[in-house]
């Protein structure tokens, strides 16, 4: 192939991937601007978030609370927090007996270990009882409305850059592949036009 047909097929790949590249920016862009609906003629556009926001919050806040509720995040949310709690409850008991003139005696009724065996048996008994006090509790807070407050609360722009810290590098990424693509298609292009041409 003759260096100028080369390079013509080159500048179709070259305009190609530019187009699919901008073509992805543009696209990634419009999820989140313009913040304000641009009308032209007929025609208006707003970004999604801007559009859709409060229903948007609405889908995903149901989606997350209904993920909590359910299955095994759930459990092992009971787990945890009973967990948490027993030491807690552990910890402090085993502070207030030691420090109290209860500890001496203990001590010298039963031993050293008196005390933390003391501690470790009421927090035993009594987390599981305070854990579901405070999973009944929770079950009275309407999770997914808290959930779209704090969506609807917070701004277009923040939102966005949270979108950005999260999936920054795969929007980056479907960026090139607007390019890769785009320049595969208009290699083609360049080659069909050489070859008809």
């Amino acid at each position: 192939m003759p260096v100028q047909q080369l390079a013509e097929v080159l500048a179709f790949g070259l305009v190609g991937g530019l187009i699919g590249y901008a073509t992805n920016a543009v696209a990634i862009r419009l999820l989140f601007r313009p913040l304000r609906p641009l009308c032209v003629w007929r025609l208006c556009i707003q970004g999604l978030l801007p559009r859709r926001r409060r229903e948007i919050a609405v889908r995903v806040a149901r989606a997350v609370a209904s993920r909590i509720r359910e299955g095994r995040l759930l459990s092992r949310y009971h787990d945890r927090l009973g967990r948490a709690m027993e030491k807690m409850i552990e910890r402090m008991l085993g502070e207030q007996l030691s420090s109290s003139r209860a500890a001496a005696l203990l001590s010298v009724l039963g031993g050293a270990g008196v005390v933390e065996g003391l501690a470790s048996a009421v927090a035993k008994a009594v987390a599981p009882r305070l854990v579901s006090l405070v999973e009944e509790a929770a079950s009275m807070i309407d999770l997914e409305e808290i959930l779209v407050e704090e969506f609807e609360s917070m701004s277009v722009e923040e939102l966005e850059r949270m979108f950005w810290q999260a999936a920054g590098a795969e929007l980056r990424f479907i960026e090139v592949m607007g390019f890769l693509l785009g320049f595969i298609v208009g290699l083609f292009e360049g080659l069909l036009a050489v070859a008809l041409g």
